[in-house]
């Protein structure tokens, strides 16, 4: 049997693939079907942040640590799914490519948040060392003051669990996750903050953006469903004034609800 043919599994409806809190070396490709991506929160009840289909790549922290899962992922009917661990992918990666594409494009966003995360951790060091006046123009001191952050599980899950997102590039795009979109391995395209949503969509592919126009903080709604800044609907765009805002995608205080700061 060849290694190709021992990487596609089939998984029955009802099935947890990977369980929150324990470690697996593997990474898998959607190949057929649904999953669920759950949690549980501080008082044991499920939450869930997530369906994953066709072309998706869940667990693909195994080939990189040996964490465990921070989350359950669940087959919701009968699914087909490729399976590689740490040796099946480098053997997949030499000899066919284009067979781990979404896994290479999965990793290296995975990297990218990583190293934003780092970044920030930096930026905020350097400006607590920082005594006297600084080199930075109005723009960089600007966006360094707009910071992001979820207000419910979906939507720190939709963070890539970071505690907080400095936003410090414009336009800064969010929008529904779509696997049809065309892959690019090393440059983000598309939305900045691309999150997974669930039938009935409650998200647009391009929801809102934020722009920086000369002095000025500008969030634009670009859905059919609406954006909300604290209890009032966007109509267009609206400037963001200096301090902490609710931001909700979809309905007023749905599940991807966000708190956004501007100082």
């Amino acid at each position: 049997m060849s290694i190709q043919t021992q990487m596609i599994q089939i998984v029955p409806a009802g099935t947890d693939i990977l369980c929150e809190g324990y470690c697996s070396a593997h990474v898998f490709v959607l190949l057929e079907g649904r999953v669920r991506v759950s949690r549980r929160d501080a008082q044991g009840q499920t939450i869930v942040l997530a369906e994953l289909g066709h072309g998706e790549v869940f667990g693909e922290m195994g080939l990189i640590s040996q964490q465990p899962s921070s989350a359950t992922v669940t087959a919701i009917d009968e699914v087909k799914l490729r399976k590689l661990d740490k040796e099946q992918f480098s053997y997949a990666l030499a000899h066919n490519p284009s067979s781990v594409e979404q896994v290479l494009h999965t990793l290296f966003k995975r990297m990218r948040q990583m190293n934003d995360r780092v970044m920030e951790l930096e930026q905020l060091l350097a400006e607590q060392d920082e005594q006297v006046g600084s080199a930075r123009t109005y723009q960089q001191a600007k966006v360094s003051r707009l910071c992001l952050s979820g207000c419910t599980p979906q939507a720190r899950h939709a963070l890539g669990e970071r505690d907080v997102w400095h936003i410090d590039t414009f336009p800064f795009q969010i929008g529904r996750h779509s696997s049809k979109k065309k892959l690019s391995w090393f440059a983000s395209k598309g939305n900045d903050l691309d999150i997974h949503d669930i039938p009935p969509y409650g998200l647009s592919q391009l929801h809102c953006r934020i722009i920086l126009k000369k002095d000025k903080l500008i969030l634009s709604d670009h859905s059919r469903l609406g954006t909300w800044l604290d209890d009032h609907m966007v109509e267009g765009q609206i400037t963001l004034e200096a301090g902490i805002h609710r931001l909700s995608l979809g309905s007023a205080y749905g599940q991807f609800s966000f708190e956004l700061q501007v100082s």
